[in-house]
């Protein structure tokens, strides 16, 4: 068994505290914090070698089930943004579920196709934007189901009800930037509008995450 030594000349198993690690990030305990309880874990498995006893004595039995139990009582799950993580998932959602009206606005612009009638114009930019929304849920909440995230729930509600907001206020920017180019089909104009409504999409993101943190007053 790999050990290693404390200022005190003690060891410790060092799969106890990466376990303890791995417990903390799971349950979105923040950097600072799993920083926090790793040397308050580190003291407690220290101080109980020097007395004679057995890691268990700190741990108990089930190591994750007890290093959850601490980071609860200390209020600290649920506390980690992610964002780097739920941003790009629900973006990709997006994008995904928008798929069918960018291909008919591929088709439209590069080979001037008028589609009639309009109701199914119409269709088209409904069906995406449900796909679009639904799928953005769903990548937020695979990107969080993966992470073991404890708050995936509440952050789907909030996204289910920010989204919304968020898409009209994205569709406000992309036509006010393309407006202030004239409208043009160049690159630069889509990239811009492209940069713009990610932008917004990205922010109202990261605020339905940050909304419903246990910590995010601390």
């Amino acid at each position: 068994m790999n050990t290693s030594k404390t200022a005190s000349g003690f060891t410790i198993d060092p799969s106890i505290l990466r376990q303890a690690k791995i417990t903390w990030r799971r349950a979105a305990v923040r950097r600072t914090d799993r920083r926090e309880m790793g040397d308050e874990l580190s003291n407690e498995l220290t101080a109980a070698a020097e007395a004679g006893l057995p890691p268990s004595a700190v741990t108990g039995d089930d190591v994750a089930a007890t290093m959850r139990a601490w980071a609860d009582e200390r209020g600290m799950t649920g506390c980690a943004g992610r964002y780097a993580a739920i941003v790009p998932a629900t973006l990709v959602g997006v994008a995904v579920g928008m798929g069918l009206l960018f291909a008919v606005l591929y088709v439209g612009f590069d080979s001037g196709i008028v589609i009639e009638p309009y109701l199914l114009v119409f269709g088209i930019y409904l069906v995406s934007g449900a796909l679009a929304y639904l799928m953005a849920l769903a990548g937020a909440w695979s990107a969080l189901t993966v992470l073991g995230d404890p708050r995936r729930s509440e952050t789907v509600t909030s996204l289910a009800f920010l989204l919304p907001v968020a898409a009209l206020a994205a569709i406000a920017i992309g036509v006010a930037i393309a407006w202030s180019m004239g409208f043009t089909t160049s690159i630069p104009t889509y990239v811009a509008v492209i940069a713009g409504v990610c932008a917004v999409l990205a922010a109202a993101i990261a605020f339905a995450r940050f909304r419903i943190l246990a910590c995010r007053g601390e």
